[in-house]
């Protein structure tokens, strides 16, 4: 019984505090095979969790975003290989640091960030919290946080490439704001905000209907506290 051992697993984490509450689904040859809810919304919150609770997605907004882009490659509006200042200049000279010393210890590219290297996170752009060197410095330092309250998004990306890269366009893969800019792009390919194409180009027609960057006033009952480590 491989769903029971699910069960296990869960409840387990949840005995030993590593957990709160959760949802886990597993579907087998387009059948759901498995559907089931454990633990509570939150620590003040003593209701038992329910299969239709709401979560923060994170990151998983990625995938949705590239579909997005996707979409509109099919529908002609760039090509994969076209340079990213194409379409947002900002970018048209951006440096690059050069991987030690200080932030102005910079070069120019020597190639340019495609829009390829966005969906591939080759692009050379980084995030704060990776805390590894003055380029995420920078970044913290200038409140780059996607999504957040310094700015909209094209605000965030114009000030986004006035940091340097930290690496070369193409040459190293580094989890980044990479998907965040590709976001951005939709925003000019489609003449939409991004959050309304999503909207109304995917979460809609596919009836996500609680899917969104913000929880809807009615639906607040329903959002899960959320918890980290201490250490």
């Amino acid at each position: 019984d491989r769903p029971g051992m699910i069960t296990e697993f869960v409840e387990r984490e949840i005995a030993d505090g590593n957990l709160m509450g959760t949802v886990t689904l597993v579907a087998r040859h387009g059948k759901v095979v498995h559907f089931e809810a454990a633990g509570r919304y939150g620590l003040e919150d003593d209701r038992p969790m329910e299969t239709d609770a709401l979560f923060r997605i994170f990151s998983m907004t990625k995938p949705i975003t590239s579909v997005a882009a996707m979409m509109l490659y099919e529908e002609g509006c760039y090509q994969l290989d076209d340079p990213v200042a194409k379409y947002l200049p900002e970018f048209t000279n951006t440096k690059v640091w050069k991987g030690e010393g200080s932030l102005e210890n910079v070069e120019d590219q020597t190639s340019p960030m495609l829009v390829k290297h966005l969906f591939m996170h080759t692009s050379g752009l980084t995030y704060g919290f990776m805390n590894a060197n003055v380029v995420d410095q920078e970044h913290r330092n200038q409140k780059i946080e996607f999504p957040g309250t310094a700015g909209t998004l094209e605000e965030l990306v114009k000030r986004l490439a006035g940091i340097p890269l930290i690496a070369q366009p193409g040459t190293r893969w580094n989890y980044s704001v990479s998907t965040d800019v590709l976001g951005r792009l939709v925003e000019v390919w489609s003449g939409l905000s991004l959050e309304a194409f999503f909207k109304e180009r995917i979460l809609e027609p596919l009836g996500m209907h609680d899917t969104g960057f913000s929880v809807t006033e009615g639906n607040s009952d329903r959002f899960a506290s959320l918890y980290s480590p201490l250490s």
